[in-house]
């Protein structure tokens, strides 16, 4: 990198950075083509970056420190995954991938939505991701967004773990494959979930596990899904008192979850786990701010 790129560049070490990853200085190009060597910049910052034919075989970790990339052209190389990091490139609009040897996406590729334009032909992609070199962009990151794990948060009252097995309840659903992380028995966990599996009594409906959890659910746009058992209807559902947490009465009786024996935990399990999965596929879970 030059002095004079220190001039251009409002966060020269970026560049910095990727020279170093890659081992070359990167000249300044007034745009950026498919099979370019190069940056383009505006307003000193970077918004185009070629490292094309460039006989890479990982994708170099500084490019995802640089947010304000527009287009990103990697072609040509032999690169076998992508990082999650890539998620953080919000403003890209245009990738190519073509010619290089992934075998699938990361998890965090929907994050990309301003992406327009998506080249991943001529790649090694392995079974379902096979489907996606022919997509346009927007349903590529749809296919992405429907295949992402997700994180639960299971909250239930203390005697119903033992009643319900519900420890096995949670490794038949955490052997899942787009389940993420199931977290239970801290309450703050339920702010970084995208679903809440709400079990309930008929004496826990006051319980503060029962309260605590759904009003931060409530809070944050948390789907609920709950689960009662026989002792319990829907209908003594339709009024939970959140007035203490300044949410007034809330009707979870009408979302008609799932209802728990001692006979249907491994079922129960399959069952929820397909819900889930098809509701994740209408609802953007994951857009959650």
């Amino acid at each position: 990198m030059t002095d004079q790129d220190n001039l251009i560049l409002e966060e020269p070490e970026f560049l910095k950075n990727l020279e170093l990853a890659i081992g070359e200085t990167i000249p300044i190009l007034n745009d950026i083509k498919e099979d370019s060597f190069g940056i383009q910049i505006k307003n000193k910052k970077i918004i185009g970056l070629g490292l094309a034919n460039c006989n890479l075989t990982d994708f170099p970790e500084p490019i995802a420190q640089i947010s304000t990339l527009e287009i990103l052209t990697l072609m040509g190389n032999k690169i076998i995954k992508i990082p999650q990091s890539i998620g953080n490139l919000t403003s890209l609009i245009s990738l190519n991938m073509k010619n290089n040897k992934l075998e699938r996406l990361p998890d965090t590729f929907w994050r990309l939505k301003t992406l327009k334009n998506f080249n991943i032909e001529e790649n090694n992609l392995k079974d379902e991701w096979s489907l996606i070199q022919d997509l346009d962009a927007t349903s590529v990151l749809e296919f992405c967004r429907g295949n992402a794990p997700l994180n639960l948060y299971i909250a239930f009252p203390s005697a119903f773990g033992l009643i319900y097995r519900i420890e096995e309840f949670i490794r038949s659903l955490k052997s899942n494959k787009e389940i993420l992380e199931i977290y239970q028995n801290d309450v703050e966990k339920v702010a970084e979930s995208h679903i809440l599996l709400l079990f309930c009594t008929k004496n826990s409906r006051n319980e503060d596990y029962f309260i605590e959890s759904m009003s931060i659910a409530i809070t944050h746009h948390i789907e609920i899904i709950p689960i009662k058992d026989t002792s319990i209807d829907w209908d003594d559902l339709n009024q939970i008192d959140l007035s203490k947490k300044g949410l007034g009465d809330y009707d979870l009786g009408h979302q008609k979850g799932f209802t728990i024996t001692r006979n249907n935990v491994r079922s129960l399990s399959a069952k929820i786990y397909d819900y889930i999965i098809q509701y994740k596929r209408k609802v953007n879970l994951l857009g959650k701010d």
